[in-house]
C-alpha cells in the first residue's frame, strides 16, 4: 500500500493498492474514526484498475466542487458517492483508489 496523493485543501486521496488486497484496505478505511489524534471520516469513491482513470475523477470531483462553492451548475455530486470499476481479477496486479 502507498499513498499516491494526498491534498489537506480538498480533503482527497489516492492510495495505491495491490488488487488482492483493496477490499480489505477499504474495509479498513470504514471503521477508521481518526488519524494522529483527529477526527476522520473516510469514503471511498473511486476504485480503478488504472491511476489515470482516478485522476480523471479526482479532476472531475474538484472541479465540482469549484462549481458549487461558487453557486453555478444546480445539484452535483456527494461526498458519499461510490463509482466502483474492477478491471479483472488478475493477481498481483495494482489498484487505485480515491478516497474523498
Amino acid at each position: 500500500m502507498a499513498v499516491k496523493y494526498f491534498s489537506p485543501v480538498t480533503s482527497t486521496g489516492i492510495i495505491k493498492v495491490s488488487r488482492a488486497h483493496y477490499r480489505m484496505l477499504w474495509a479498513s478505511l470504514t471503521f477508521m474514526k481518526e488519524v494522529l489524534g483527529r477526527g476522520a471520516v473516510f469514503s471511498v469513491v473511486r476504485v480503478s484498475g488504472t491511476i489515470k482513470k482516478v485522476q480523471i475523477e479526482a479532476t472531475r470531483r474538484a472541479k465540482e466542487g469549484i462549481r458549487r462553492a461558487q453557486g453555478v451548475g444546480g445539484e452535483g455530486v456527494g461526498l458519499d458517492v461510490m463509482d466502483i470499476m474492477d478491471d479483472g481479477d488478475d493477481e498481483g496486479e495494482e489498484s487505485e483508489g480515491l478516497i474523498g
